[in-house]
């Protein structure tokens, strides 16, 4: 247990450390996530986390290669700390478009436009990216799906109801219901096939 003084002393000697090495932390981590708010929440959190460690005297120069210059020591191991929680929101963004995957083939009300679920809050550069990737794949699955599938399911992806779907294909609507849970079959098979990396990090 540190007494009081002695939290002083490391409480200044960690502001030293940080204060040299914070604005470039933000730029990496500007770099990596392309939000200039995010990066500041990341950075934030890695303050925190980085303070915990530091006063448990887990801050070690010699682990990292630059031993007698405790400024570049200490960037190396802040980095590295930004860098894992850098990685763990990109997932984060990943692992909320592989959920989208699976409420675009199910989803809780008919009529909902297909993009819905990925449109909230402002995106950042790095989830823009992320999200036109994942849409390329949908509209990949989608037209390789065989007709009449193709048709009947682009038109649920519009936002149109399985009554509306019926009314402009001139179908029952028990033949629409059919034939969009076969093209929902036939997209889970393309994830599973050709994008597995998708589905299995939600298992």
């Amino acid at each position: 247990m540190l007494d009081e003084r002695s939290l002083e002393v490391l409480q200044e000697e960690f502001e030293t450390l940080w204060f040299a090495n914070h604005e470039v932390a933000y730029r990496y981590t500007v770099r990596i996530v392309g939000s200039s708010d995010t990066a500041h929440d990341i950075v934030q959190e890695a303050s925190v986390r980085a303070w915990r460690a530091f006063s448990e005297g887990k801050f070690d120069p010699e682990r990292t290669p630059y031993s007698d210059d405790p400024v570049r020591a200490f960037r190396v191991w802040f980095i590295r700390i930004v860098h894992n929680l850098c990685y763990d929101h990109l997932k984060s963004i990943k692992r909320a478009l592989i959920i989208s995957i699976h409420e675009t083939l199910n989803p809780d009300e008919e009529g909902q436009e297909f993009g819905d679920t990925l449109s909230s809050g402002d995106p950042s550069a790095q989830e823009m990216v992320e999200r036109e990737e994942f849409l390329q794949l949908v509209r990949q699955a989608v037209n390789g799906l065989p007709n009449p599938y193709r048709d009947t399911f682009r038109l649920l992806l519009k936002g149109k109801t399985y009554e509306q779907i019926a009314e402009i294909q001139g179908i029952e609507l028990g033949t629409v219901r059919s034939r969009i849970a076969r093209a929902r079959k036939l997209i889970q098979q393309f994830f599973e096939t050709h994008h597995a990396d998708y589905i299995e990090e939600v298992r």
